[in-house]
């Protein structure tokens, strides 16, 4: 069952977190193949290209992205502080806190503390375009290392899920970003 580790049962002695960080490196090591081609071409399959990101980080360069919040994002993130099951988390972890200040000034837009773990949603409302989605996949690898540090100084161990969760549908042309740098989405949230 657990073949890309040596020792089955050292795996199922470790955190969840470290479990988490184990499948991710593995998943990186494949979306980082580097001869994905030549596999493709004896399957008899067209060759990948990498997408070309840039454009989103020239339209973000000229547009008001992380300037003053909409008032749907501002609902979209109530909602969400509300309703933690929508993470995969019980009821009982209560409402989540709204706009968490990290020592860095940078706000996290909804954190639950489930025991030891911290999970910490960035929402992206119904109003948000594909750039401030493609800026919310970097926010959320800000956030994640944020975030254990910020336990390291407190004292905690750094046990930290950070999600992206959108009102609307997650672009398919952002797909192989989100996969290469394993961010996790939760998308087609209907606010009710």
């Amino acid at each position: 069952m657990y073949v890309f580790v040596d020792d089955v049962n050292n795996y199922k002695s470790l955190s969840l977190k470290q479990k988490r960080d184990i499948v991710k490196n593995e998943l990186v090591k494949i979306f980082t193949f580097s001869r994905w081609n030549e596999v493709l071409a004896y399957l008899d399959l067209p060759p990948t290209q990498n997408p070309d990101y840039s454009h989103h980080i020239r339209a973000i360069a000229r547009g008001n992205y992380g300037v003053g919040e909409s008032q749907a994002h501002r609902e979209f993130k109530e909602f969400i502080s509300r309703n933690p099951q929508l993470l995969g988390l019980p009821r009982s972890v209560g409402r989540g806190e709204v706009e968490f200040m990290l020592p860095s000034s940078d706000v996290v837009d909804v954190l639950f503390i489930h025991g030891h773990e911290w999970v910490v949603a960035e929402v992206k409302s119904h109003i948000s375009d594909i750039h401030d989605i493609y800026r919310g996949i970097y926010q959320c690898i800000k956030y994640q290392a944020l975030i254990e540090a910020y336990q390291k100084e407190i004292g905690v161990s750094p046990n930290c899920q950070v999600v992206l969760v959108l009102e609307g549908n997650f672009p398919e042309n952002l797909l192989v970003l989100k996969n290469i740098l394993q961010v996790e989405v939760i998308d087609e949230i209907t606010i009710d």
